[in-house]
């Protein structure tokens, strides 16, 4: 996501992109997390992708896929996963 505010650390805006989607270890979340207790500019930008995040999904909660696309993703799943475990033998 773009940084949705200009005054946030240009080195956080990232992180905190990552952090609310939820794909920070846990160390480098934890430090995102402290920063954002002492950066006001950085906390807002958190507020509002946070909050843009959630407006996505329940504006789009009830769209459902067409059935071909679903059967596609399935079948790319099964290839991934009979691909991953092939390998390990």
């Amino acid at each position: 996501m773009t940084n949705v505010n200009p005054r946030c650390c240009p080195d956080l805006a990232e992180k905190i992109s990552a952090l609310v989607d939820d794909e920070l270890i846990e160390t480098i979340k934890n430090e995102v997390i402290v920063h954002l207790n002492i950066c006001d500019e950085c906390s807002e930008t958190y507020e509002v992708e946070l909050f843009l995040k959630k407006k996505v999904y329940e504006t789009n909660k009830d769209i459902q896929a067409p059935q071909n696309v679903l059967t596609w993703i399935r079948e790319v799943l099964l290839i991934i996963n009979y691909t991953d475990t092939d390998s390990d033998d």
